[in-house]
């Protein structure tokens, strides 16, 4: 249609599929059922203040879910269910919802807590803007925070930083970006990857893993950790803190000048080894892309419960017992 304000009022209609293209809206709230309201408006229902064709239900309903293209638009999608949802220079809001497939494509952000998503990928351009096909893939950078969430496919296709938190994935593959991914995940068991690189295309994912060191009862400081690659070469060294915890980044690449000179290194098939030690005691395990979740949990019989002293607590008790002993010797002169 080459109208501006394009239209459409369907009476008494069951539609297939309605799909939904919104642009530069600031304002565009999805929630609840889609089109099952005897009068059904989509200005009305989604709160649009952009543009996008004004479609409306009476005495109708979709047969399917519902496909939301976003465009320069800000999206809030709450206890609902979207099949397609795709976003390009936006920002994206998800909560409670399940949605079948998300898209995020150009400089956009997307927030999901506590929702179900089936497929979830990320690209420099979305394949309907196909004049920047040759556009370079450094150019767009995301912002992706998930909460909560189970996605069972995940494809990473753009320069992205991925902030997740009791994530889990079932299966994942990655091209052609530098993306970072950190917090907690936990990967399928079973998980099945694929690489669509050609010899030459690079990437590289850099992946935060936290370390947590605990006994039976409190959490134990001081456990030496030493991260060595699959030629036995020391990567990283580090210790827990107060707390237990300790992290450490490793980068999976293609062809990616990971190190001084500047050579390319291909290694997203290699696997490392972390070794935990505590007094007596040790502990090991391997470290792999998209295998290996985050945090790392080792365990030590050690549970006997230690009161973590600080320098401040020492200066206050140094200082005590400096003025009682200086009160006994004038005590004494008298």
């Amino acid at each position: 249609m080459k109208e501006v304000n394009a239209s459409a009022y369907l009476e008494g209609s069951r539609v297939d599929f309605l799909m939904v293209r919104v642009v530069n809206s600031s304002s565009c709230q999805i929630a609840g059922p889609v089109g099952e309201q005897s009068f059904w408006n989509i200005y009305d229902a989604f709160k649009i203040d952009g543009f996008t064709m004004n479609v409306t239900l009476s005495r109708g309903s979709t047969a399917v879910l519902v496909w939301v293209y976003a465009i320069n638009s800000e999206l809030n999608i709450t206890d609902t269910e979207i099949y397609l949802l795709e976003a390009s220079m936006s920002k994206v809001y998800v909560e409670g919802s399940k949605v079948t497939n998300i898209a995020l494509y150009g400089n956009s952000s997307l927030k999901v807590k506590d929702s179900n998503i089936y497929s979830f990928s990320t690209g420099a351009s979305s394949p309907y803007d196909w004049y920047l096909w040759d556009m370079p893939l450094s150019r767009f950078h995301q912002n992706t925070s998930i909460m909560g969430t189970r996605i069972e496919r995940m494809m990473l296709e753009a320069n992205c930083k991925y902030n997740f938190s009791d994530v889990y994935v079932g299966e994942a593959s990655l091209r052609g970006c530098e993306s970072i991914l950190a917090g907690s995940v936990t990967w399928g068991k079973d998980i099945s990857y694929e690489f669509y690189v050609s010899p030459y295309e690079r990437f590289a994912l850099t992946q935060v893993f936290e370390v947590h060191a605990q006994g039976q009862e409190r959490v134990l400081p001081g456990v030496n950790l030493v991260l060595t690659d699959k030629d036995g070469n020391v990567v990283w060294e580090g210790a827990s803190d107060e707390d237990g915890e300790a992290s450490f980044n490793l980068t999976f690449c293609s062809y990616y000048p990971l190190y001084e000179p500047y050579n390319y290194v291909t290694n997203y098939m290699d696997e490392w080894k972390l070794k935990a030690v505590y007094g007596d005691e040790s502990r090991e395990t391997s470290i792999a892309l998209f295998k290996t979740g985050s945090p790392i949990v080792f365990e030590f019989p050690e549970d006997k419960p230690v009161l973590p002293v600080s320098n401040t607590a020492l200066t206050y008790v140094s200082v005590a017992l400096i003025i009682l002993v200086t009160a006994l010797k004038l005590w004494k002169l008298r």
